[in-house]
């Protein structure tokens, strides 16, 4: 048995929903501290003891974009409360004292595994970007770069990365290997049908003009991300709950979504198309819709438009021949490797 401090990023949903099935399966083993923060607090803290609040970057939002003036300004004021997380990590650290921290995007505990040589280990998707041979538009080069240098801000080192993904570029020299998408065992359990609706997930409030085009289709969609209850013509809004979420994307016709990963890769486990909005200036989300429409799982787009929409929804069945091949997996390979790197790297610490 090791001791395992398991950090995240607590921006979005995404790296909690992937590290809850991590954590379920390691703590059978293993004794687990848990360090994030954002909504990934609020999520994993209903499900596990021994969590602590540590403050995490957040990104900030302007007509589905990001702003970097705006996400400068959001982290500028919350310098305090990073200062005093390190301060309180530091501290948990010296009581815990884990064998081996792993992690999940999240920058405090990957700079403290190298000042007080503790093994890291990385899962997370964004890692494709800076350790494997992606391919892209030549026009998303700045957009690219600055990607590369924020995740190699935030992840300097790793003694071993696991690279979570869905499609697979040549992987650089390294310490670095690929594993299937991670999904959590509510969506692995769930049994998917054909409705009639199509879900709508959106990670930023602020498209509306998404709203204005779904109002003039004759389709049914169930819309999530704008924290709302009501019934607005072919448009149902509902407030997240994960159930109900999981529900009715099983029970959907298809999924449009911004770009991220987790809802994408889940949305394709259960072999369900995919449109893509990407938030712009958010190369990940670009990077994940663009592979997702060259292995013809989906469409993306960079603007919403009647026309995209209509197009898409006309090419389902397409997608769904596609999709029938899309492989249904265990993460049995996947928490092998996790555990033989465990074993070798916890035996250095």
């Amino acid at each position: 048995m090791a001791k395992i401090l398991y950090a995240l990023s607590g921006e979005g949903m995404g790296h909690s929903t992937r590290s809850n099935a991590v954590i379920e399966e390691l703590q059978k083993k293993h004794n687990i501290m848990i360090a994030c923060g954002g909504r990934a607090y609020h999520h994993l803290a209903e499900r596990f003891d021994n969590i602590i609040f540590i403050q995490s970057l957040h990104m900030g939002y302007k007509n589905n974009t990001v702003s970097s003036w705006k996400t400068f300004i959001k982290n500028l004021k919350s310098i305090p409360s990073h200062v005093q997380s390190i301060i309180s990590m530091i501290k948990a650290i010296r009581k815990f004292k884990p064998d081996i921290i792993i992690n999940d995007f999240e920058y405090i505990t990957n700079y403290l595994s190298i000042f007080l040589g503790i093994p890291n280990i990385i899962v997370d998707n964004e890692q494709v970007i800076a350790r494997s041979r992606i391919r892209f538009p030549k026009r998303l080069w700045m957009d690219f770069i600055k990607s590369w240098l924020v995740i190699k801000l935030i992840v300097p080192k790793a003694d071993f990365s696991f690279i979570s993904s869905f499609f697979y570029p040549k992987l650089n020299p390294g310490n670095v290997a690929y594993c299937q998408p991670i999904i959590r065992k509510e969506v692995r359990k769930i049994k998917p049908k054909k409705g009639r609706h199509i879900v709508v997930y959106q990670t930023s409030k602020t498209n509306k003009r998404l709203l204005r085009v779904l109002r003039r289709l004759n389709h049914e969609f169930i819309i999530y991300g704008f924290d709302i209850e009501k019934k607005d013509g072919n448009l149902e809004f509902r407030r997240f709950n994960e159930e109900c979420f999981i529900k009715d994307m099983a029970k959907s016709r298809a999924v449009i979504i911004n770009g991220g990963f987790c809802v994408m890769s889940e949305a394709l486990y259960l072999r369900k198309p995919v449109l893509s909005f990407p938030i712009k200036k958010q190369f990940e989300q670009i990077l994940n819709a663009i592979y997702l429409r060259r292995l013809g799982y989906g469409m993306n787009s960079n603007q919403a438009t009647e026309k995209i929409i209509t197009e898409f929804i006309d090419r389902i069945p397409k997608f769904e021949d596609k999709l029938r091949l899309y492989p249904q997996h265990s993460h049995k390979l996947f928490f092998m490797q996790l555990e033989n790197k465990i074993d070798e790297l916890a035996g250095k610490s």
